[in-house]
């Protein structure tokens, strides 16, 4: 038993003896490899280090957190700019009213909310005694664009032109501005003075003086919502006029212009000259008149008193 003791004994000792002598080479193996990963951590940092000190100093450097970001600018508002066209069509006079009534019929057929007519009249000048007319209309911008590109043709069709095309714009932001705080505010004082009137509970007379208060203030914000409506239906819909000539007649030229000038006038010189003498035998027919009846008294009362001559024996 103690052979075999002695014998477990020596093995152990053996084995440790063994570990002991393995143990230093295989710190030595793991001790180079540690002691390299550590100076290439050293190497890239101080690679880092160099790097950033060799940066230029004027470089802009990233904003820290605490730093605010820059304020971004709001771009301006784009101005309400209410528009308004003007046209002048040229045409033979006989297909002026025709012109005329085809435009005022396609507004209306468009319908109010795209297109309104404001005004048409026609006259004849006193000068030339030709027709002519004006036709005002309003619209949406959509729909005066399309009926512009087709004046030309429209024109075209009966033998007339455009004489004049004229666009003009009315800056109205500061109007609306103005006209949308005076409403807002008469909106307020009335809710104010309903409120008011509402919680009263004083004489008769203080609550009629809030009543005719409060009406005032409701026929004020009335008025002023529609000229705000009006104001704003002038940015939405654009204002159109357009005005209707007779053509004139085509100049002669040559040596025979005179003679055509002359026979063009013929008719109205003569109807000019008849015209002065009815114009003068209506100036002297009363006192012609009355010339004649004084005449015609005298003779007759002069053969009255004229005596018998005797009869020749």
């Amino acid at each position: 038993m103690k052979r075999v003791l002695l014998a477990t004994a020596a093995c152990c000792v053996l084995v440790a003896c063994q570990r002991e002598a393995t143990a230093p080479r295989g710190a030595e193996e793991a001790a180079p490899s540690a002691t390299a990963s550590v100076q290439r951590d050293v190497e890239a940092a101080s690679d880092a280090a160099q790097s950033s000190s060799a940066a230029p100093s004027g470089s802009t450097q990233a904003p820290t957190a605490s730093e605010p970001p820059p304020a971004s600018v709001a771009p301006p508002e784009a101005p309400e700019l209410a528009f308004s066209y003007r046209y002048a069509l040229e045409a033979p006079e006989a297909r002026v009213a025709g012109l005329m009534r085809r435009h005022e019929r396609a507004c209306v057929l468009a319908g109010p909310r795209i297109c309104q007519l404001l005004g048409a009249e026609t006259a004849v000048e006193e000068d030339s005694g030709k027709t002519g007319g004006e036709l005002r209309l309003r619209a949406v911008p959509v729909w005066i664009e399309d009926f512009r590109d087709g004046l030309e043709t429209d024109a075209a069709d009966v033998d007339g032109r455009v004489l004049s095309t004229a666009t003009a714009t009315d800056d109205v932001t500061r109007l609306l501005g103005d006209r949308q705080t005076h409403v807002v505010r008469l909106a307020s004082e009335r809710e104010r003075l309903e409120r008011q009137l509402q919680a009263y509970r004083g004489p008769i007379d203080g609550r009629l003086e809030l009543e005719r208060e409060l009406e005032a203030v409701a026929a004020a914000l009335a008025s002023g919502a529609r000229d705000l409506q009006a104001e704003e239906a002038r940015v939405v819909m654009a204002t159109l006029e357009v005005t209707y000539r007779a053509q004139e007649a085509a100049v002669a030229r040559g040596d025979f212009a005179p003679v055509a000038r002359a026979a063009r006038g013929f008719t109205g010189t003569v109807m000019a000259a008849l015209g002065s003498l009815v114009t003068v035998a209506s100036v002297l027919l009363v006192p012609g008149a009355v010339v004649g009846a004084v005449w015609g008294a005298v003779v007759l009362l002069r053969r009255r008193r004229r005596p018998a001559t005797p009869a020749a024996g």
